[in-house]
């Protein structure tokens, strides 16, 4: 039996019950479940422009992931820029705060997280009544959405205790994976050059005027810890800006880079990617959690990302070599997810994209 995987909690409307507002309730869902609902969020009413950057390798800064509004563009970068002109207190209907997205797609966790609502007046109703944070056994008394459950509004994560700033940071697109479900344009090849200490510092220091005091910093490429000058990107943005820092990692650096950022303080997302994950990699953060396993200080430091449905030959294996304490999120890509053995998957590789996409080295 799949035990219940993380999730967002919402609120949901019954459909069986017309009775305004008394037939909603909070209830969780896990990431799984509610990516496989497709829920079309266009129109809702998402402040997501006060509360998240996505500052790029390319120059742009969007709100978001999902770039539902644009600060700056690849024509007109940020690195050119002394500033930003925005109003954050801009609230109107078209504006900012409602989902622009053709698609309506909203499926980056990040961005499935940010509080969101059918409408304004279900949004300030969550928040006036949003049982948020939650103990683990209060969250786990929270009944599972069910088909019969109309999803109106997403509250955020269980642990949240108020609204955070969070910058995400594409710090260059150099990576020794190939995942075929990451773009070679826009995420990721091997080639590009890493991102300097300068450009960092600058791309912060304009968004700083935006953020809150309580702020989150995720440094994603690319794989990050590829680039020589992490270290020093991380010490400046935790000690001159107070950032409480997130690394998102494919694992694949040395156990003795990986423990040091550990014991620096940094939290680090692991993602296992099912083409390129393979069992000597599983095996090896195994070790580090061995090795971590009697210092409980750093078990809040450390997430697993499974890129795949919970169930799969892939996501079992990892099940069974991790200790449970680990704290384990299935992020599916279905299209790979309806395959058989993860060792059986063949990658195309680095330089035939690039023959293929005509990629331009920056």
């Amino acid at each position: 039996m799949i035990k219940f995987q993380h999730g967002p909690i919402v609120l949901t409307e019954n459909w069986s019950d017309s009775v305004p507002w008394t037939n909603k309730k909070f209830k969780k869902i896990d990431m799984t479940n509610l990516k496989m609902r497709e829920i079309n969020f266009k129109g809702w009413y998402c402040p997501i422009d006060k509360f998240i950057f996505m500052i790029n390798w390319d120059g742009s800064i969007n709100s978001g992931i999902c770039a539902n509004v644009i600060h700056t563009t690849s024509q007109e970068p940020w690195w050119d820029l002394s500033k930003l002109n925005i109003d954050i207190n801009i609230h109107k209907p078209g504006g900012g705060d409602y989902c622009k997205r053709k698609k309506g797609d909203c499926v980056c966790d990040a961005d499935i997280y940010m509080p969101k609502a059918i409408n304004r007046d279900v949004y300030n109703w969550m928040l006036e009544n949003n049982p948020i944070p939650l103990s683990q056994n209060q969250e786990s008394l929270l009944p599972i959405a069910t088909d019969e459950d109309n999803i109106i509004a997403i509250a955020g994560s269980s642990k949240a205790v108020e609204f955070e700033s969070e910058t995400h940071f594409h710090i260059g697109k150099r990576c020794n994976f190939n995942c075929s479900y990451c773009s070679p344009i826009w995420v990721h090849d091997n080639y590009s050059p890493d991102m300097s200490m300068q450009h960092f510092k600058h791309a912060l220091d304009l968004v700083e005027p935006y953020t809150y005091k309580s702020k989150k910093l995720f440094i994603t490429g690319g794989e990050p810890t590829l680039n020589p000058k992490l270290f020093n990107m991380i010490k400046y943005a935790k000690e001159d800006l107070n950032y409480k820092i997130y690394v998102s990692t494919n694992g694949t650096a040395s156990l003795t880079k990986i423990t040091n950022l550990l014991k620096y303080g940094i939290n680090l997302q692991i993602s296992m990617h099912i083409e390129f994950t393979k069992k000597i990699l599983i095996r090896k953060i195994a070790t580090l959690m061995r090795d971590v396993v009697h210092m409980e200080k750093y078990h809040d430091q450390i997430q697993i990302k499974v890129m795949s449905l919970p169930g799969t030959e892939f996501a079992q294996y990892i099940d069974s070599i991790l200790p449970e304490w680990i704290d384990i999120h299935h992020y599916p890509i279905y299209e790979l997810d309806q395959g058989g053995a993860f060792s059986n998957i063949q990658v195309q590789p680095f330089t035939e994209i690039k023959e293929q996409k005509n990629v331009r080295i920056n």
